[in-house]
């Protein structure tokens, strides 16, 4: 068991690396060959850890407690519509999309691998060795620095890139991570985090006519 936890730590810290070098890469075409690195790094470590987990699919999704928690569902993602009302005032457009395009399917599949990946598998990985929350905390640190990281050099076709938007992204990845974290370690289940996040990617990014760009 003790071998089990010291591989599931070791993967978790070489996904975390893994993904912010590629986020730091993924708009330099001269970066090509340490961002394909960084991919492998990343998806090895989420293969291994997977492996050395006892129960993957619970330790990974969790499980609902009661039926309480469907009720506190309804909050989380409220919590989600509203942080998305808000990023989308902070960057200066509608409150709420006027309409969805195809990328609104996209959108939502983005919020829910990451909610699988984070709050899902490294947070399950991490709980037996630091505690729940503990685990939350440091899923949102690894969380809000790959996403800055994301966000950080944009390609240069990109215009209007406000510098400041690294610094919020960060924060509120973080914040909203160590919230949808919080509910996870509380009420067992990371399915939930998974509604809310896919909710906030389709309201911030579900109008948008082509993919934007820290996507490609």
């Amino acid at each position: 068991m003790l071998m089990k936890s010291r591989c599931q730590v070791l993967c978790v810290l070489a996904f975390g690396l893994g993904s912010v070098l590629f986020a730091l890469t993924a708009h330099r075409p001269s970066w090509l060959v340490l961002r394909g690195m960084s991919l492998v790094l990343a998806t090895t470590a989420v293969a291994v850890g997977w492996s050395c987990m006892v129960d993957p699919i619970r330790t990974t999704f969790g499980r609902f407690r009661h039926r309480a928690v469907g009720l506190k569902s309804l909050v989380v993602v409220g919590a989600g519509i509203a942080v998305a009302v808000w990023y989308r005032t902070f960057l200066g457009t509608s409150p709420f999309p006027a309409s969805l395009t195809w990328f609104a399917v996209p959108a939502a599949g983005i919020g829910a691998t990451e909610e699988i990946l984070w709050r899902g598998w490294m947070q399950g990985s991490l709980a037996a060795s630091l505690g729940s929350w503990r685990a939350a905390i440091v899923s949102a640190v690894a969380h809000a620095a790959y996403k800055s990281a994301l966000f950080a050099f944009p390609p240069a076709n990109v215009v209007g890139h406000r510098p400041e938007v690294i610094l919020v992204i960060g924060i509120l990845t973080f914040c909203f991570g160590v919230g949808l974290g919080g509910f996870r370690a509380r009420e067992g289940s990371v399915i939930p985090p998974i509604i809310a996040h896919a909710v906030f990617d389709v309201l911030v990014y579900g109008d948008q006519p082509a993919a934007p760009w820290w996507v490609g």
